[in-house]
């Protein structure tokens, strides 16, 4: 299952509470799974093989899931993703606030082929 069209009005999708910048940034719709724990806005997600669908990223899930593919830009509604999927919109690009990114660690730097500077409180990819 591919994700959903690029989203062209950056503006109208960006969470400024994540993002030092629009500029660059590629925003995309995906589906977060019911049955996930909830998505907070900066959580890296990773691609589950099987469905195409995201989950939150993490190196030792074992379906597709551990390699980053994207960041978060939006919230999962707790009550709903226990039995409903969601659609989110999720950044494949950007430049982030470091310190608002969930799971990113050193693998899901390099997959997603970013940079982080801790000085300027930025992760860019």
């Amino acid at each position: 299952m591919p994700i959903s069209p690029q989203i062209t009005n950056i503006a109208e999708t960006a969470n400024k509470e994540i993002l030092k910048s629009t500029e660059g940034a590629v925003v995309v719709g995906v589906i977060i799974p019911a049955g996930q724990a909830a998505i907070v806005p900066g959580t890296v997600l990773g691609q589950i093989t099987a469905t195409g669908k995201y989950r939150a990223y993490a190196s030792g899930n074992g379906d597709g899931s551990q390699v980053a593919r994207a960041i978060a830009g939006n919230f999962t509604d707790p009550a709903t993703i226990a039995t409903k999927d969601q659609q989110i919109h999720a950044y494949l690009r950007g430049n982030f606030k470091l310190d608002q990114l969930v799971g990113l660690d050193a693998t899901a730097t390099t997959a997603l082929l970013g940079r982080q500077d801790a000085v300027n409180n930025l992760f860019a990819n």
